[in-house]
C-alpha cells in the first residue's frame, strides 16, 4: 500500500530538507521531517503518494522560486482567517502552530458561524473590518466572489506554481480575474463517495459494493439491492441514506449549477427527474434512515452517500473501526454517461483585506499537502488515505459536477443548511407521479436565482 511505503521511509529516518527561509532553526529532527515545505532530492516519499510527475514539477519550480521567501515588511504582521472551524484542533493544527515560525507571519483565527457566514463577512467588509482569508463551501457561491479580491492582483500567489489546482481558479474566473483556488492533493478538497458497513454485510452474506465493483456490476440497481437486503435483516435495520443531488450530479445535472461559465437550471433535464425518482423509490420502500451516519457506526445501517469528509478521523464516522467502514465510488446508472461529483470547496482573499500579500503566503502554506500527516491519524485508515488521493487528487476538478442548489437558495434569502435545501426537500417529499408538477412549482424561484447569479458574474466582468 502507498502509505506503508511512506511510513517505511519515515521509520528509516528519511529527512526532509526544506527550502523554506528560516525553517529548521530548532534543530528538532523529528519535527523537521514532518514539516513539509518543498521536497528534496533525498526525500522521495511524496512520490509514492502523489506520483513522480507532481513531485518533480514542484521540485523544479521551488528550486527557482522559494515559495516562502517572505519580505521583511510582512514579518510580524498578522493574517486573519475567517472560518467556523477551529483549525487548532483539526488536521491543520500543525499549520496553525508553525506558520509563524516558518514564515515570520502570524495567523489569527476569526470565528464566524457557518449558518451566517456570508452575512457576517459582508458586514465586516462593509465596515472596513474585513479578515483576510475566507472559505467557500458550496454555500454562498457566487456571492462570495463579490466580497473577493482578485487573486491575480496578489503577487504572493503565483498561479504558475504547480502546487495550485488551476481548475479551481478557472471555475471562478470572471473576465480576466480569478477569485478562489485550492491546491492539488489538498486535504481540503471534496469528492462524493458511498460509505458502507462492510463488517455487517460480510457477516450476513450480503454482497458489498466492492464485490459488485469486482464483478463490474456497481450500478444504481445493485446499490438498491444492497439496501433492501440490509433492511431485511430486522426491524432495527435500515438500508441507509442516498442523496438525490449527488445522484443527479453523477448524471451531469443539478437543480442549480454552473455550466460553461454560466449558471443554469436543471429542472428541464430528464436526468434530474431520473435521480430524484431513484431517491423516491428508496423512500417509498422505507429503506432510508434519518440518522444514517450514526447508525452506520452502530451497525444498523448499510450504506451512506456523503462527501469525502467521511474519510477523515474527525469526520462523519468518528470513532468507527477501520475493519467496519468501507467506501466505494458513486455507482453508475446503467446506460447513462456518469460523472465524478463533489462539493465545491475553495479559498479566497477578502476585498478590503489589510494584509493580502501575507494572506497569499498563508493560503499556500495552509493548502500545501506536504504540511499534513497522510496517515491514519488524519484519515480513518490506511486504505482511506489511498482512496482520498485517488478520488480527489487524481480526479480533475473540471471533470466534476458540483451541485450548487444551496448557493442558489441562499441568493434568494434562505439561510441555514436546512432552509437552503428547500428545493431539494420539495422534490424529495413528493411522489414519483407528482414530481414533474413539483418541479414546475419551484421553477420560478430557481430561474430567479439563475438570473441573480449570472447578474453577479456580469457585474464582476464589467468592473
Amino acid at each position: 500500500m502507498k502509505l506503508k511505503k511512506i511510513l517505511a521511509l519515515v521509520m528509516a529516518g528519511a529527512l526532509m530538507v526544506t527550502a523554506v527561509t528560516g525553517c529548521g532553526g530548532s534543530g528538532d529532527t523529528d519535527k523537521d521531517s514532518e514539516k513539509g515545505g518543498s521536497v528534496s532530492a533525498e526525500d522521495k516519499k511524496w512520490a509514492d503518494l502523489f506520483g513522480e510527475e507532481y513531485v518533480k514539477a514542484r521540485e523544479e519550480y521551488e528550486a527557482e522560486h522559494n515559495p516562502y521567501d517572505v519580505p521583511e515588511e510582512l514579518k510580524g504582521t498578522t493574517v486573519k482567517f475567517a472560518t467556523w472551524i477551529d483549525h487548532t484542533t483539526t488536521e491543520a493544527a500543525w499549520i496553525m502552530e508553525n506558520f509563524e515560525k516558518d514564515t515570520g507571519i502570524k495567523v489569527e483565527w476569526v470565528q464566524v458561524p457557518q449558518a451566517t457566514y456570508y452575512q457576517q463577512l459582508s458586514q465586516m467588509v462593509a465596515a472596513g473590518e474585513a479578515p483576510d482569508v475566507y472559505v467557500e463551501n458550496s454555500e454562498f457561491f457566487p456571492m462570495t466572489l463579490q466580497l473577493s479580491k482578485p487573486l491575480d492582483e496578489v503577487s504572493s500567489i503565483d498561479l504558475n506554481d504547480p502546487i495550485w489546482d488551476t481548475d479551481y481558479a478557472d471555475y471562478t474566473k470572471v473576465g480576466n480575474h480569478y477569485y478562489q483556488l485550492n491546491a492539488k492533493n489538498s486535504v481540503w478538497q471534496s469528492c462524493n463517495l458511498l460509505y458502507y458497513n462492510k463488517k455487517a454485510m460480510e457477516e450476513n452474506g450480503i454482497m458489498t459494493p466492492q464485490d459488485y465493483i469486482d464483478a463490474g456490476e456497481w450500478t444504481w440497481d445493485n446499490m438498491l439491492n444492497i439496501m433492501r437486503e440490509f433492511d431485511a435483516l430486522g426491524e432495527n435495520y435500515k438500508g441507509g441514506a442516498i442523496q438525490a443531488d449527488i445522484l443527479a450530479a453523477s448524471l451531469g445535472t443539478s437543480i442549480f449549477y454552473l455550466k460553461d461559465g454560466r449558471f443554469v437550471s436543471g429542472l428541464n433535464d430528464p436526468n434530474l427527474a431520473t435521480a430524484y425518482k431513484m431517491y423516491l423509490q428508496a423512500y417509498d420502500e422505507g429503506l432510508l434512515d434519518a440518522h444514517a451516519s450514526v447508525n452506520l457506526v452502530k451497525g444498523t445501517v448499510g450504506i451512506v452517500m456523503l462527501d469525502g469528509y467521511g474519510l477523515k478521523q474527525t469526520g462523519y464516522f468518528k470513532g468507527i473501526d477501520e475493519d467496519v467502514l468501507g467506501f466505494a465510488p458513486i455507482p453508475e446508472k446503467e446506460g447513462a454517461e456518469c460523472y465524478d461529483t463533489g462539493r465545491y470547496r475553495a479559498y479566497g482573499i477578502l476585498s478590503g483585506s489589510k494584509n493580502a500579500e501575507a494572506a497569499g503566503y498563508f493560503l499556500r502554506y495552509f493548502l500545501d499537502p506536504y504540511n499534513y500527516k497522510w496517515d491514519d491519524t488524519t484519515f480513518v485508515s490506511e486504505d482511506a488515505v489511498d482512496y482520498y488521493v485517488e478520488y480527489v487528487g487524481s480526479k480533475k476538478f473540471s471533470d466534476k459536477v458540483c451541485s450548487l442548489d444551496i448557493c442558489g437558495a441562499a441568493l434568494l434569502g434562505y439561510s441555514g443548511w436546512d432552509d437552503c435545501s428547500v428545493w431539494r426537500y420539495a422534490l424529495m417529499r413528493t411522489s414519483e407521479d407528482q414530481l414533474a408538477t413539483k418541479m414546475q412549482s419551484i421553477s420560478g424561484e430557481v430561474d430567479t436565482a439563475v438570473n441573480k447569479a449570472n447578474a453577479i458574474l456580469d457585474e464582476l466582468a464589467a468592473r
